[in-house]
C-alpha cells in the first residue's frame, strides 16, 4: 500500500514539475497599429516580445507584405499596389532572457511619390513552435477615396450569398441591407450585412431566410458606407426553376394530346 502511494505521488509530482516547466511561448504587442503620415515623411513604432517560459528564446522576426486568402482580393495589382514595402526592422532575430522582455523597432520610410492610401503589412514572431503577430495599417495623407461594390451574387432558396468588394483606395466599414422580392409583389428585408474591408479585399456574406415558393424572384441590396457613401443593386434569380420546368412540360404533353384527340375527331 506504502509503495502505491509513492507511486502515485511521484506521478502527480512529475505531472506538476512538467506542466510548470512547459513551454509556455512568448507574448508580441501590440497586435494591431494604425499609423498615418505624409509622403517623404518617415514614421517610427516600439514593439515588446515577452517570453513566458523559463528557459531562454530565441526569436526570428520577419516583414511580410499584405497578403490576403484566394478569392479574398479584387485583383493581384491592387494587392500588391496596397502593400507596405517601406518597412525597416531593427533586428531579424532577438534573444529574451527567461521570464524577460526585449523591444523591436519598426521604422517606415513613406517613399515621397507614395499614393495617398491605406497600405498594410505584417510582423511576424517566431520561436520553436510558437508563433505571434503584429498587422500594421499605415494611411498615407492625401485625397482617399471611399467605394464599396457588390461583385457577386446568388439565393439558393433559403440562403442569400453575396461577394462585397473595396474597390476604394482605404478601409472602409459599410452595411449592406437586402430586400427580396417575388412576382406577386410580396417582399422581405434580411438580416442586414456590417462589416468593414480593408482595400482591395473581397469577402463573401451568407444570409439565411425561409423558404420562398417556387418563382422568379428579385433582390435589392442596399449600401451604406464610410462617411456617405451609397450603392444599390439588382439581382434576379429563380427559386426552384426545375418546378416550373415540370409543370410547363406537363402543360406542353395535354395540349399535345388534346389537339390529337381534335384532330382524330375530324
Amino acid at each position: 500500500m506504502k509503495k502505491l502511494t509513492f507511486f502515485l505521488f511521484s506521478l502527480i509530482f512529475l505531472f506538476l514539475a512538467r506542466s510548470a516547466f512547459a513551454d509556455g511561448g512568448f507574448n508580441l504587442e501590440p497586435k494591431n497599429f494604425f499609423l498615418q503620415a505624409s509622403p517623404g515623411k518617415t514614421i517610427r513604432e516600439v514593439v515588446t516580445l515577452k517570453n513566458l517560459d523559463p528557459t531562454p528564446k530565441t526569436v526570428t522576426l520577419t516583414w511580410q507584405g499584405y497578403t490576403l486568402p484566394k478569392g479574398g482580393f479584387t485583383n493581384e495589382v491592387g494587392l500588391k499596389s496596397h502593400s507596405i514595402d517601406f518597412a525597416l526592422l531593427s533586428a531579424s532575430s532577438l534573444e529574451i532572457q527567461p521570464f524577460g522582455a526585449r523591444t523591436l523597432e519598426l521604422e517606415f520610410a513613406v517613399p515621397k511619390d507614395k499614393t495617398p492610401a491605406d497600405y498594410y503589412g505584417t510582423l511576424l514572431a517566431k520561436a520553436e513552435s510558437s508563433q505571434e503577430q503584429s498587422e500594421f495599417t499605415v494611411r498615407v495623407l492625401g485625397i482617399i477615396e471611399e467605394k464599396i461594390d457588390v461583385i457577386g451574387f446568388s439565393d439558393n432558396g433559403n440562403i442569400s450569398t453575396i461577394k462585397i468588394a473595396n474597390h476604394g483606395n482605404q478601409t472602409t466599414s459599410f452595411q449592406a441591407n437586402l430586400k427580396i422580392q417575388d412576382l406577386l409583389g410580396r417582399a422581405k428585408d434580411l438580416e442586414p450585412i456590417k462589416d468593414s474591408l480593408k482595400a482591395a479585399e473581397a469577402k463573401t456574406f451568407q444570409v439565411k431566410h425561409s423558404s420562398g415558393l417556387p418563382g422568379p424572384y428579385q433582390a435589392k441590396i442596399s449600401l451604406d458606407f464610410g462617411t456617405s457613401g451609397q450603392r444599390v443593386a439588382f439581382y434576379s434569380f429563380w427559386i426552384r426553376p426545375e418546378v416550373f420546368l415540370i409543370f410547363g412540360a406537363i402543360i406542353l404533353i395535354a395540349a399535345f394530346i388534346f389537339l390529337s384527340k381534335l384532330r382524330r375527331r375530324k
